[in-house]
């Protein structure tokens, strides 16, 4: 069977999110697979220098190997669809796929990706890619309420109703999105982020964090402009006696907020480390934390870190976010400084290792949501999927 996964996310990211683990599985079960990364414009290199270098290796080498039956492509458009003048307009988010650089659908001819069994789309970028190919199955995966983000332009939402109404199957990582899509598609379904236990079962603690005193208050994340640096900063000052260690590249661009962290003590910037340290990282910490600004795009966000984080064992506090509130994770939340220094001393005294910690990641991983993903394209007649697996799911 063939797949093209439409992501957002370089393969080789330090972040390992959903769509890594489900393209895994789609390999393992055999099937040829086209990771097909978002565009790249001339802008780029100037404004995300880091990912750039990816998608123009992918752009060069197209369609580049990157494992077994999996290889990689990113186009080049003439016609970004971001959120600046002239380029937020309907026109440039309709037509940025058919101005590429080699023309999208001589690619795809010419690399036998004309024609393919199941068409996955999660990046907000690729949304008119069903136009460019024929299918015989499009699901259209959610991950985030888009135009949170800065750089999407606000007329997404009408691109976006587009492919929910022409979609066979919509997945969403959060029960309020999945609400919405709904309105659309009544084949939507609510999955939300999980964990592979295995990387933390045994996971010997990370030296990296020997020369930083206890106890360590640890995030591993994006630090852009979502993570709430003034709150981290004053609950840092509040309790000058712990050591809260950031993992995560700096931000795309530098502010005032992020800045001020520097200049704390007792605040660590590790920058960005691979998937596989995550979890010695997290063994050697003793509270883990999501300090997320409280906006549209943060409520509506299924952390994948509050799973690792249970699945390391460590306690967790975080900001009153909707999505996690309604996951019913056993999380301390807290909305301003001292509330959360005070949540931060309750973790503590709780400690690691909480059978209820360990107990709700158990009841969160990967393999339990991939044998819904295998129920539903099963249930849409693709092949290459157990009908047992649509049975275990009906009971």
């Amino acid at each position: 069977m063939k797949v093209i996964m439409a992501e957002y996310a370089d393969w080789n990211s330090v972040f390992r999110i959903g769509s890594h683990h489900i393209c895994e599985d789609f390999v393992k079960r055999g099937f040829k697979v086209l990771w097909f990364q978002s565009y790249w414009n001339l802008l780029t290199p100037f404004v995300a220098w880091r990912g750039f270098k990816s998608l123009f290796r992918l752009w060069r080498l197209s369609p580049q190997p990157l494992e077994g039956e999996l290889t990689g492509f990113s186009p080049f458009t003439f016609f970004p669809y971001r959120n600046f003048p002239l380029a937020k307009s309907m026109l440039f988010g309709a037509n940025a796929l058919r101005f590429t650089l080699p023309p999208l659908t001589w690619w795809l001819e010419r690399n036998d990706w004309r024609n393919v069994d199941l068409l996955w789309i999660t990046s907000a970028d690729l949304i008119t890619l069903p136009q460019m190919l024929h299918y015989k199955t499009l699901v259209y995966r959610i991950t985030d309420n888009m135009t949170g983000f800065s750089h999407i332009p606000a007329g997404f939402r009408e691109l976006e109703k587009r492919i929910l109404t022409r979609a066979d199957v919509v997945l969403a990582t959060s029960q309020e999105v999945a609400n919405r899509a709904s309105r659309f598609n009544n084949n939507t379904y609510y999955i939300a982020n999980a964990v592979d236990l295995e990387p933390y079962q045994g996971a010997a603690p990370s030296p990296l964090l020997e020369s930083i005193s206890r106890p360590r208050i640890i995030y591993i994340g994006s630090l852009e402009y979502w993570f709430d640096y003034e709150l981290i900063h004053e609950v840092a000052k509040l309790r000058p006696d712990y050591q809260f260690v950031l993992v995560g590249p700096a931000p795309l661009r530098s502010t005032s907020g992020y800045a001020k962290l520097k200049l704390q003590s007792n605040i660590h910037l590790m920058g960005g480390k691979p998937p596989s340290q995550v979890p010695g990282l997290l063994k050697n910490s003793e509270v883990a934390v999501i300090p997320f600004r409280l906006t549209e795009l943060t409520h509506d966000v299924s952390p994948l870190k509050l799973y690792e984080y249970f699945a390391a064992g460590l306690p967790v506090v975080s900001t009153p976010l909707r999505e996690v509130k309604a996951s019913e994770a056993p999380v301390i939340f807290a909305g301003y400084a001292l509330e959360f220094a005070r949540g931060l001393d309750e973790a503590l005294a709780k400690g690691k290792d909480r059978q209820e910690s360990l107990d709700f990641a158990a009841e969160n991983t990967w393999e339990a949501r991939l044998r819904k993903i295998e129920a539903i394209m099963c249930g849409v007649g693709l092949p290459g999927f157990s009908e047992q697996a649509r049975r275990e799911s009906m009971v």
